[in-house]
């Protein structure tokens, strides 16, 4: 069976525009009584090799119909197909068909994969080799393809003459005998050209899946540089929001400062080193902006790993943050406060000195929310108990309470004191 199927059809069409073709169409090479021709397909970018005997008229005169009849053998390929074809000028007579009988014999498997009123059964002759054999034939095209294409062209290589009876459907027999003459040479130049246009095909196919696969790995680099910029996006806006939500405005610190700070964190988020690189111009806002960064330790974990980096830079603009409201107060976005009543009777229920420190430490003018947010967090920091270092050195009680100054407020200065303490704890 032919491996290439109906496909080859093609090729026996440019094979026989090469018979009837005019002087115009190149001719490659031209060997004894075999000639090869390239045959442009306007439908195709690479022309078909066609290698054909010289043409030969019947053995005996047909009828009138037929009389100018001639006939060549011929191979045709490309880089993807290639075939066996008998041809015939002007046209093609009209031939049997097989005979229904034989679909169920050696032939069955021809029968079911060309149809049975496509086949046509001849006898041949190859030099002294006779043999039977079976073409296919196409409706109202002068030609008939071999159906072993790989075998017919072993023979027409190897013989130097090739003899066809044909059947008609009068009943009479026709004999057509081809010289097959530089067949060989023939046949195996338009081979050699059609394996030059596979190859060229092969390489443009390999260059032009090279080129999808550049474009396929920058679009994937894209599409994962995008996933990684986003969750970097939202792993920096995760620690500003907590160090945010963690940070209250000092005393007397205007509004509209920010401070850039580089945060040192160990793997697992734990803040190990906080230190300002670009001052706000206020220490006390500056000293804020690094205890809410301890504060917030440990630091929340990336949803993707790899952006994650054991030092990151914060640029801290906590009233970006914020929203105006409506009486001009400053009030955090989004952050749910005890009503002041509620706070003012937190207050009220600590001794005066505290009280004191808190009213120091969360001044009115933020407004009704921010500052029932503060008195919350103050409160609660005094009711969870202060640091006790009294267990240190006179020297280091001094050290510390100058790096803590009170002013910081009770959540932060609790949470200063209470690192530096562990800081000195450490060296002991």
């Amino acid at each position: 069976m032919r491996k290439h199927g109906g496909t080859v059809r093609d090729a026996v069409i440019a094979a026989s525009l090469a018979v009837t073709a005019p002087s115009g169409i190149a001719q490659a090479a031209e060997a004894s009584d075999w000639a090869v021709r390239a045959v442009t397909d306007r439908m195709k970018a690479a022309p078909w090799w066609v290698a054909t005997s010289n043409a030969v008229a019947p053995e005996e005169p047909l009828g009138w119909q037929f009389r100018n009849m001639t006939s060549v053998v011929g191979f045709a390929c490309t880089e993807e197909q290639r075939g066996v074809f008998i041809n015939f000028d002007p046209r093609r007579p009209k031939l049997p068909r097989t005979k229904a009988s034989l679909a169920e014999g050696e032939l069955a498997e021809m029968v079911r994969f060309f149809g049975l009123d496509k086949l046509i059964e001849v006898r041949t002759r190859w030099d002294d080799t006779s043999t039977d054999m079976t073409l296919v034939r196409t409706p109202d095209k002068p030609y008939l393809e071999f159906t072993d294409d790989e075998e017919a062209t072993r023979l027409l290589k190897g013989a130097r003459t090739f003899l066809v009876e044909f059947p008609w459907d009068n009943g009479d027999v026709s004999y057509f005998e081809y010289s097959l003459t530089g067949s060989r040479t023939a046949i195996e130049r338009a081979e050699r050209e059609c394996e030059a246009q596979q190859r060229t095909a092969q390489a443009r196919e390999q260059e032009r899946r090279h080129e999808l696969s550049i474009q396929e790995h920058q679009r994937l680099e894209q599409e994962r540089e995008d996933t990684l910029a986003q969750a970097l996006e939202e792993y920096i806006g995760g620690i500003q929001s907590n160090v945010t939500r963690n940070w209250y405005r000092p005393t007397r610190v205007p509004l509209g400062l920010k401070a850039t700070v580089n945060v040192v964190q160990a793997t697992n988020g734990e803040v190990l080193r906080v230190e300002i690189i670009e001052s706000s111009g206020n220490v006390e806002f500056d000293r804020s902006v690094e205890e809410a960064v301890w504060a917030s330790s440990p630091l929340p974990q990336p949803k993707q790993r790899a952006v994650f980096d054991r030092e990151i830079v914060l640029l801290f603009h906590p009233d970006k943050e914020l929203r105006t409201a409506e009486g001009g107060a400053v009030q955090e976005r989004g952050t749910q406060h005890p009503a002041p009543n509620a706070a003012e009777t937190a207050i009220a229920a600590l001794p005066s000195d505290d009280q004191a420190w808190v009213h120091s430490s969360c001044p009115r003018p933020l407004g009704p929310e921010l500052w029932a947010g503060c008195v919350e967090k103050e409160v609660q920091a005094i009711r969870a108990g202060m640091p006790d270092i009294s267990e240190l050195a006179a020297d280091d009680q001094v050290w510390i309470r100058s790096s803590c100054p009170r002013l910081l407020g009770p959540a932060l200065w609790a949470s200063c004191v209470d690192r530096e303490a562990r800081a000195l704890r450490a060296r002991q």
